[in-house]
């Protein structure tokens, strides 16, 4: 028994690098010479957990609203990319300009089409070959995701794969168009201890949601890196909350958490997850080994609090 429940504390803190691991495979597949047609990495970023809803949560299917979606979820001003019909245009809007935010959003439009989008060499554009792979299961729920995001995204397949690689190499090259979260993911990873609150503060200054649901893994580190051995569960059910509840504070700072928001499409496409909304979905994805909703809840209210009385976090504040 104690091996089995050494191994499921394991297994829940390794999800929490999972999106890490799935998006560096994304990004080395687009530049393999015969690389088959990528699939969006945002969807690949599951919380570990499920996170309760403020109100009754809606079962619409993919792309119709959600009675359970906060207002706040639909600001295009807190969340430009999530509702944007046009990834393109908010592409060729914000990547020139000086404000790292605003070339996040760039990196972000960007992010959500290449590689998913992108053809092997030869083939045109076209989401039909991911849609042919697809399961017999929701297929037709599915099938419908693939279509809404191709269409937001097939303007950027105007330019050929050369093109995109330059594209992607002067996104990679620039630091401050990345997420922070993965970054301070990364530098917690490479022992660059004086580097992850740095990195923390500037995923949470100025309550941008999507930068502050980039942060959602890291908790579940620093409770690996606090105790090694995994002997303290009340500490690992903790980091595993504050984990699951940061999605949920970015939903309550902004993040389009609607059933037709990108991210809630991404993971219908790509994990099944088609009903209701953005919380829903990632409670489906996320599967079995919950974290309670009370302490999620909890996690929620008090990083909320923080966020909202104007100060940046910091990797304390994340695992007291």
């Amino acid at each position: 028994m104690a091996g089995a429940e050494v191994h499921r504390r394991r297994r829940a803190i390794a999800l929490a690098c999972v999106a890490a691991a799935a998006v560096a495979w994304a990004a080395w597949q687009l530049w393999q010479p015969d690389a088959d047609i990528g699939r969006p990495v945002t969807a690949a970023r599951v919380a570990p957990a499920a996170f309760p809803a403020e109100t009754a949560p809606s079962r619409e299917p993919a792309g119709g609203a959600s009675a359970s979606t906060p207002a706040s979820a639909v600001n295009s001003r807190a969340d430009p990319v999530g509702a944007a019909p046009d990834l393109r245009r908010l592409y060729d809007q914000y990547a020139a300009s000086a404000d790292p935010q605003q070339r996040r959003i760039a990196a972000r439009a960007f992010g959500a089409c290449v590689p998913a989008f992108l053809p092997s060499a030869g083939q045109a554009p076209s989401a039909e070959p991911l849609i042919q792979a697809l399961p017999a299961a929701q297929k037709s729920e599915r099938e419908a995701a693939y279509r809404a995001l191709y269409a937001r995204c097939s303007r950027f397949m105007d330019e050929n794969r050369a093109e995109l690689a330059s594209t992607y190499q002067a996104l990679q090259r620039d630091a401050e168009a990345r997420e922070p979260g993965p970054r301070a993911l990364q530098a917690l990873l490479d022992g660059r201890l004086d580097q992850v609150d740095r990195l923390i503060a500037q995923a949470s200054a100025g309550a941008d949601p999507v930068a502050i649901e980039s942060l959602s893994g890291i908790a579940a580190r620093l409770a690996r890196e606090r105790n090694p051995d995994l002997s303290d569960p009340a500490l690992i059910e903790a980091a595993r909350a504050v984990d699951a509840a940061l999605p949920a504070v970015a939903c309550d700072l902004g993040l389009d958490c609607s059933a037709n928001s990108l991210w809630s499409l991404q993971l219908c496409a790509t994990a099944g997850a088609c009903q209701g909304d953005l919380p829903m979905r990632l409670s489906a994805a996320a599967g079995g080994d919950p974290v309670d909703p009370a302490l999620v809840q909890q996690q929620r209210q008090r990083l909320l609090a923080l966020l909202r009385s104007g100060r940046a976090l910091t990797s304390a504040d994340l695992l007291p």
